[in-house]
């Protein structure tokens, strides 16, 4: 079997997203990554194309984010960014490659979108999930406490335990 990297510029979005998901599978924490990216078609886009390699076998697609450099390249100001589209790559490559991100910064660059897209990518937990401390996350944790004016309700996040 013949496999060929392709330029993740030549596939649509939805080519791009379908081979994303397609090799982050079930994988906690990286199925949540890819699932904040491809939640919206600015994230997976411009600049950012270029940390995506996709490669083809003639039946199907795969393609991994090269999650160190992405938000290496973010860190230092290699890409420029609007704030959400930072954010987002930058909890997806925390989620998906446990890469040390500043935490605070982070949070209070997503808004209520970004908010929005994170909550529904990494899904509602139950109450018994909740309980089982290696299923939920300090991510989690910050939107069940509001994302969203953060500097407003400071009591919240110190009861949360966010501390940057």
């Amino acid at each position: 079997m013949t496999t060929t990297v392709i330029n993740a510029r030549d596939l649509d979005f939805e080519q791009l997203a379908r081979a994303l998901r397609f090799e982050a599978g079930t994988a906690e924490g990286l199925s949540d990554a890819v699932e904040i990216l491809v939640s919206d078609e600015a994230f997976v886009s411009g600049l950012m194309l270029a940390f995506i390699t996709v490669e083809d076998t003639g039946a199907s697609q795969s393609a991994w984010v090269d999650w160190e450099a992405a938000a290496w390249a973010i860190s230092t100001g290699e890409v420029e960014l609007s704030a959400e589209v930072e954010a987002a790559w930058l909890m997806a490559a925390h989620l998906a490659a446990d890469i040390a991100i500043d935490l605070d910064d982070t949070l209070r660059a997503m808004d209520l979108h970004a908010c929005s897209i994170a909550q529904q990518a990494l899904g509602e937990r139950t109450d018994a999930d909740a309980t089982e401390s290696s299923s939920f996350s300090l991510w989690e944790t910050a939107f069940a406490f509001g994302l969203a004016g953060r500097d407003r309700f400071a009591d919240a996040w110190q009861l949360a335990g966010v501390f940057a």
